[in-house]
């Protein structure tokens, strides 16, 4: 199989300015372009919804004047859904981009797009290879995690947010990764519940999802989300039973 990096270069080096990206996991794989190509991204953002003024944040980078000669630089604009008159605008975006910037789109797959944005851009489909480059240590390790010892799940909250400041200042890459991380354990209790049927899930599903919907509240501390969650998985049917 092409390694995950190799695979993004390719279509990166791509010399249409308009690119799109079809995915599992588009919020999971506009992080991965950034960790694998930071001197590279003038914007990333992710969206739930794109909607028309969502794109004024992005417009000002779409039409940068960068120096003839200039290294690539990328836009990186990812959504789960997006509005018939957002993407109306965004044909007009795409045609005063100038080299050597460049869009990428990063969106569901099966998501359809107005066949004049579509004519514009060139399409990548991406299988579960991306999404399934997970952190095999660490935070990310969602099995090994639900059985630490709680001090050492503090500990590697403290970790994890440590590392993502020192990669940027941004809250909002923090708070990204953050619900990538609740968005696995997500998925792990999906799967114990496949397994037992068990009404005892349910309260701890309620925790995860409440916790994603905090993160997006102004001024929210993604540790003590975290950390809080961290206690009720502890003492949860996800830990106590194997």
């Amino acid at each position: 199989m092409e390694p995950v990096h190799d695979k993004l270069k390719n279509i990166l080096n791509e010399t249409h300015q308009a690119i799109a990206i079809e995915t599992h996991s588009p919020e999971h794989l506009l992080t991965t372009i950034q960790d694998l190509f930071p001197d590279e991204v003038l914007f990333a953002r992710y969206y739930e919804y794109l909607g028309i003024q969502d794109l004024e944040d992005a417009k000002v980078f779409f039409r940068e004047r960068v120096g003839e000669g200039d290294s690539r630089r990328f836009i990186l604009v990812a959504f789960q859904d997006i509005g018939v008159e957002s993407q109306n605008a965004l044909l007009k975006e795409i045609e005063e981009l100038r080299e050597p910037t460049r869009v990428i789109f990063i969106y569901p797959q099966g998501k359809e797009l107005l066949s004049t944005v579509r004519s514009r851009l060139l399409i990548h489909r991406l299988g579960g290879e991306i999404e399934n480059r997970e952190e095999e240590s660490g935070l990310f390790d969602i099995p090994s995690f639900i059985q630490l010892p709680l001090q050492e799940k503090f500990s590697l909250i403290q970790t994890f947010i440590a590392e993502e400041k020192k990669k940027t200042e941004d809250e909002r890459r923090l708070k990204s990764r953050a619900r990538h991380f609740l968005t696995l354990l997500e998925q792990k209790l999906a799967e114990e519940h496949n397994k037992k049927r068990e009404a005892e899930f349910y309260p701890l599903l309620s925790s995860i999802l409440k916790t994603k919907e905090y993160l997006d509240v102004r001024g929210a501390s993604v540790k003590q989300l975290l950390e809080s969650l961290a206690i009720e998985i502890h003492f949860s049917p996800l830990r106590t039973r194997k």
